[in-house]
């Protein structure tokens, strides 16, 4: 098990520039000797070698040291002198000590990686299952409308499931992102309604106040708070990048990952096992799916907050040119059809206008429910710009209105 250290000593310096002279502070730490291309530690002994040399612009020399343990089972003893070895060799130097080479390192990190990929593997299997039989997401472009088609990125070929190009990172915000149950109309509405506090159903009012989807669906059946686990999903995400990106981990990283892996594993599989408990209404399914999307792409979340700008908007003039018939058709806020339906009525708006309200409509439940329809940015950004638009012819109508109050 070899390892390989590059030592820099900055060339104006008058000490240390030979190998005798390097082997000798070495020695200087009391256990540790040098000879015949061996060093010696409290009873242990390493292959060393150890090479002289300048750099490129001679500003540095550097010596590259070679330490190999041929004996497996003093694995221990040589974690403790490499630990060693390192804070004399940047004392030495004065710089940190660059590592070439290091096999101890690499062989933790070949341990690690199955424990992150099944980790990795769990969480998307309990957001895909939830998903697919919880939500009832059409992850198939079956029924895409007609009208969206010519913005997918590919028609071509069907794409996996998205989960499985969503990063690492991305994956615990589905679970962990707060965000709010209901629309914000509907607590003012039934606060208007009740006559006493009785009239109030507390249950009900907790979907106002901002919760994730594991604090939703999961938290009470599996008994584990969504801090708890996203705390550790963080860093799990450190340790997953240096595993992926060849970067060295030590002995305490690795523990570290297996009692991560112990604390979170069993949460996931749990829920996995539980997902036939969790019961969501219609109006949840539809904001658990508008969550996903918001966080899916930056792009994606900025339409939608456009889309349910618009819809408040819509709400607003429908609810000043309505009258008791039309309250049915004015809904809760998010019943477009039911708000541009009366507005016609009342000749606010003409059918061109919602007939670009409904082709907007399809593109936006695409957007939600066909996960595995993939939008470019400027077919996206042009509908953005259609949403505005209406907007603005709304906001202009509502302004005249109030001027005439």
């Amino acid at each position: 098990m070899k390892v390989e250290y590059l030592v820099m000593i900055d060339s104006n310096e008058e000490y240390c520039k030979s190998i005798n002279t390097l082997n000798y502070l070495i020695q200087s730490y009391d256990g540790i000797t040098i000879s015949n291309g061996k060093i010696s530690y409290e009873g242990a002994e390493f292959a060393y070698d150890v090479q002289l040399g300048e750099s490129d612009n001679t500003s540095h020399r550097f010596f590259h040291i070679r330490i190999d343990n041929e004996d497996e089972s003093n694995i221990g003893m040589f974690q403790s002198f490499l630990k060693l070895i390192r804070t004399i060799l940047t004392k030495i130097s004065g710089f940190p000590v660059e590592i070439l080479c290091d096999d101890l390192s690499s062989s933790f990190c070949f341990k690690a990686y199955p424990i992150i990929h099944n980790l990795e593997n769990q969480m998307r299997k309990l957001i895909t299952k939830f998903m697919l039989t919880n939500v009832g997401l059409g992850w198939t472009k079956d029924n895409t409308p007609e009208e969206v088609t010519a913005s997918i990125k590919n028609t071509k070929a069907p794409l996996n499931n998205f989960l499985y190009e969503v990063d690492f990172i991305q994956l615990s915000k589905f679970l962990f992102t707060d965000y709010a149950g209901l629309d914000s109309k509907k607590i003012i509405e039934k606060i208007k309604g009740a006559e006493s506090v009785s009239d109030l159903d507390l249950a009900e009012l907790r979907e106002f106040v901002p919760q994730s989807n594991w604090e939703r669906y999961f938290a009470e059946i599996v008994d584990c708070t969504g801090e708890f686990l996203e705390k550790r999903w963080g860093r799990l995400y450190e340790l997953r990048n240096k595993v992926a990106h060849n970067r060295f981990i030590g002995e305490s990283e690795y523990i570290d990952l297996e009692k991560l892996n112990g604390e979170v594993s069993d949460k996931l599989q749990l829920a996995i096992e539980s997902l036939d408990k969790i019961h969501i209404t219609d109006e949840q399914k539809e904001e658990v799916a508008e969550n996903v999307a918001f966080n899916r792409d930056e792009v994606y979340g900025e339409f939608l907050e456009v889309w349910n700008i618009l819809l408040e908007q819509l709400y607003d003039v429908a609810s000043y040119v309505s009258d008791e018939s039309d309250k049915g058709k004015l809904g809760s806020g998010k019943n477009w059809r039911g708000m541009a339906n009366i507005l016609i009525s009342k000749d606010v708006i003409n059918k061109d206008f919602k007939n670009e309200l409904q082709d907007l409509a399809a593109f936006r439940n695409t957007l939600v429910h066909h996960t595995d329809v993939i939008f470019t940015k400027e077919s996206i950004i042009s509908r953005m710009k259609a949403l505005i638009n209406l907007y603005d012819q709304l906001r202009e109508y509502e302004k005249t209105i109030q001027q005439e109050i």
